[in-house]
């Protein structure tokens, strides 16, 4: 939150279900200064991951959009709407395993 605004909960904790992500702030407070700056902000972080399926696979794209709603007052409510591109980017894992020993090791056979 901006320095300039205060809610109810300043740091909602997350409720997800299988489709939406919900952030409850409550009431909050922009206070006025004169300004309109970064100080009069909410921004919200999120990071996704998605599941080990073949729909899922290397450079497949998915587009996932979010939608902010909010009220001006008790019954003014209002929503920004977005979506974003995202392409799936698999890590390329090696396994290598080294024996190193230098000594005479017996395996007791």
């Amino acid at each position: 939150l901006g320095q300039q605004v205060s809610c109810d909960t300043n740091n909602p904790a997350p409720v997800a279900n299988s489709s939406f992500v919900t952030y409850d702030f409550g009431l909050c407070l922009n206070r006025p200064d004169g300004a309109v700056n970064a100080s009069d902000t909410i921004v919200i972080k999120s990071r996704l991951q998605v599941l080990n399926v073949s729909g899922n696979a290397q450079l497949q794209t998915m587009t996932v959009s979010s939608t902010f709603v909010f009220s001006r007052g008790e019954t003014l409510v209002s929503n920004v709407s977005n979506s974003v591109l995202y392409r799936v980017v698999e890590p390329k894992l090696a396994i290598a395993i080294f024996n190193t020993t230098t000594r005479n090791v017996d395996a007791g056979d």
